[in-house]
């Protein structure tokens, strides 16, 4: 490593730490106050909900019910929690039956367990997405690069709250990340599987799926891709079908609970009101959209 190079480190390293220790002790206070809200010992953890409503659905049990959404206030809060000016966000199952699939070697361990091995695995995920980014953007950057973006990638506020908080949103990062490194890579039917797999969560992966897919369809030599990813959306809801039947209207109605429970926004339009984060947002994607083709 050159004087240079060391330098920085030097300088960059402390700045970093003292960025998650700040970062850290905020998420900290957050935790703190919302189980003195609610009077519970239990850690929150947005884990918690996915593993425990995959353990029903094993069981032959829908955790899209008032029944279940109980059960689980009694084991994260101690009792039935509804909504309040002070508490507005409110634990519900929200995640399609097939994502009893990514957890199923967990279901088994006890969550305590559990939580400790997810903190591990997704700052694992964090890691390996920033490495598989930075091989694709600059493929001849330095050890002592490739060291420092996986440094940041885990210290950055984002990624220490999903690794505290145990959020799944780390593992689509990855398979969204590492879908588009094979696409580039020409790799196209594991590109288009890994898309697929990103649909865990739909909120966070339709958009960049769908860009990749129409990317891919344009060519004969891609359409691979789309077909790959295709096949195993299919595969995944077929698999729900399979674990519980009437799931998508059990889902809807679970949904609806969820938006009376929950304060839902979009970002954008609360910072800059209803039209202008239209015209904001319509904006930034034919940017992207001109630079993507």
């Amino acid at each position: 490593m050159s004087p240079r190079a060391r330098l920085a480190w030097l300088l960059a390293v402390p700045v970093v730490l003292a960025y998650a220790y700040c970062a850290l002790r905020l998420l900290a206070a957050q935790l703190t106050r919302e189980m003195a809200l609610v009077g519970s010992a239990f850690v929150p953890s947005d884990l918690f909900v996915p593993w425990l409503g995959a353990r029903a659905l094993l069981a032959g049990r829908s955790p899209y019910t008032v029944e279940f959404a109980n059960q689980l206030h009694q084991l994260v809060y101690g009792h039935v929690v509804t909504p309040s000016a002070d508490f507005q966000n409110v634990a519900t199952f929200q995640y399609p039956p097939f994502v009893l699939a990514y957890l199923f070697p967990l279901m088994p361990l006890p969550f305590e367990l559990v939580r400790w091995l997810a903190v591990a695995l997704l700052a694992l995920c964090l890691v390996l997405s920033s490495h598989l980014w930075l091989r694709l953007v600059s493929p001849s950057s330095t050890r002592a690069t490739q060291a420092g973006v996986g440094l940041a990638s885990v210290l950055f506020f984002p990624s220490l709250q999903t690794l505290v908080l145990q959020q799944l949103s780390g593992l689509v990062v990855l398979l969204l990340v590492a879908g588009a490194y094979h696409a580039a890579r020409r790799r196209v039917v594991l590109a288009g599987i890994l898309l697929g797999l990103a649909m865990l969560k739909p909120q966070l992966a339709a958009l960049p799926v769908l860009s990749v897919v129409v990317w891919s369809v344009l060519r004969p030599d891609r359409r691979r891709l789309a077909l790959s990813c295709g096949l195993t959306v299919t595969a995944l809801l077929a698999l729900s079908y399979l674990v519980l039947g009437d799931w998508p209207r059990q889902f809807l109605v679970a949904l609806d609970r969820y938006r009376a429970y929950n304060t839902v926004y979009w970002v954008p339009e609360k910072l800059l009101g209803h039209t202008p984060a239209i015209a904001f947002s319509a904006a930034v994607l034919a940017i992207l959209a001109w630079r993507w083709w």
